[in-house]
């Protein structure tokens, strides 16, 4: 009974903190970058038996991104998309030559609104769309974009 116990014990310890990683590089040609991303996304997700709803969600996210990139000439070659994923977080990293865009709202505001009402007019704004849990950026030699997604049936309140 006791070598049981152990047994279960270790299968948890190494199930656990189980990260898969693959990596793809982007070319920009006719505005096909976001398919490509999709693509991979649909791809490595059901390989990873990943939840449907989590992917889809950071696929929107990371398609505004990519979106963002392409259309606003952000770009000075092909693009490396990195996802990540194990039982908590999916991670989506895009690594790029170039210039780092502004990832704010592009919300306008309203002339003469007072403080509450800027307040509740950004706040329906961000509320409206679909963003990252948490959204990482660096600028060396290369610019990194990092999209963090926690798994909503693992993250408690």
């Amino acid at each position: 009974m006791q070598l049981l116990r152990v047994s279960v014990g270790l299968n948890l310890c190494f199930l656990i903190g189980e990260r898969h990683s693959r990596s793809v590089l982007i070319e920009s040609k006719n505005g096909k970058m976001v398919d490509r991303l999709d693509e991979f996304l649909r791809r490595q997700g059901r390989a990873w038996e990943a939840p449907k709803a989590e992917l889809a969600r950071a696929a929107t996210a990371a398609d505004e991104i990519l979106g963002l990139l392409e259309s606003g000439g952000h770009l000075d070659g092909p693009v490396t998309a990195s996802i990540s994923y194990d039982d908590l977080y999916l991670v989506i990293s895009v690594a790029y030559q170039g210039s780092l865009p502004q990832l704010a709202s592009q919300q306008r505001l309203f002339v003469g609104l007072i403080e509450e009402q800027i307040f509740i007019s950004g706040l329906t704004g961000a509320l409206s769309s679909i963003h990252a849990h948490r959204l990482d950026s660096a600028c060396n030699d290369r610019v990194q974009v990092d999209s963090v997604f926690p798994d909503l049936n693992s993250v408690s309140d």
